[in-house]
């Protein structure tokens, strides 16, 4: 079954955010992280954490369209 326009873009979209995620969580074990101050040591933790809670859920969707074939 081919997939919908809408489902391509969705897979596309969780490949971008995986590298996004990997990359953040590796700047956040760095040096320049630890230099940041606490607000944004926290502000940057927070969004990592987000980036992964929408990864899931995108996962979750895209595990959805593989069951339908």
């Amino acid at each position: 079954m081919a997939l919908q326009p809408h489902e391509e873009r969705m897979i596309e979209e969780a490949t971008e955010l995986g590298i996004k995620v990997r990359n953040l969580g590796s700047f956040l074990e760095g040096e320049e992280f630890k230099s940041l101050d606490a607000t944004d040591q926290r502000l940057l933790t927070q969004q990592h954490g987000h980036m992964i809670s929408y990864f899931s859920t995108l996962q979750k969707r895209i595990n959805r369209i593989s069951t339908k074939a």
